[in-house]
């Protein structure tokens, strides 16, 4: 049996960070020319909404969730969605009041009812029978964004913090 090697929670959490940072900046993008408008991207892993988009004083305008799933493990099995992330992921993207730290002092934002609610997905397969239901039922909708921001393989960092990657096959990537 051949075995594979685990993917780390550093690797990982550098992938989700790798996609919200390229979302995060064209968000930036598109809301260029509104006055007051501020995108707060939110790094690492379990930080909650992962973009908010806010303008006018507390007005929140866009709340962004985002995965960066594979669509297959290394071993060939297809990569679903958790069916009990599912409540956490819409329960990040209804609150009814965010917290966010500027310094030393804590700001309140408000959604409002013209909030714009988005669960961003690396691959469609990734959903399970039922998951798109329940999201949508919360008034989130999904984008789904069919590739993977981040090459697939593993990245390997020496003591002095050189960091080399390497595809899934043992060849190295280069930049």
């Amino acid at each position: 049996m051949k075995r594979f090697k685990k993917t780390a929670w550093n690797e990982l959490e550098a992938k989700g960070d790798h996609r919200v940072n390229k979302i995060q900046l064209r968000l930036r993008q598109q809301y260029q020319g509104i006055p007051n408008r501020l995108v707060i991207p939110h790094f690492g892993k379990g930080t909650g909404v992962d973009i908010i988009v806010v303008a006018e004083g507390n007005k929140i305008l866009e709340l962004h969730e985002v995965t960066n799933y594979q669509k297959f493990q290394k071993n060939g099995r297809p990569i679903y969605l958790d069916p009990k992330k599912v409540p956490m992921y819409i329960g990040n993207l209804t609150q009814k009041v965010y917290w966010i730290s500027f310094g030393r002092s804590k700001k309140r934002l408000y959604p409002t009812p013209e909030t714009k609610r988005f669960f961003d997905i690396s691959y469609e397969s990734n959903l399970l029978a039922g998951q798109r239901q329940q999201f949508q039922a919360n008034g989130i909708k999904i984008i789904v964004h069919n590739k993977t921001d981040f090459p697939a393989g593993y990245t390997v960092e020496d003591n002095k913090g050189n960091k080399k990657s390497f595809y899934e096959n043992g060849q190295e990537i280069i930049i």
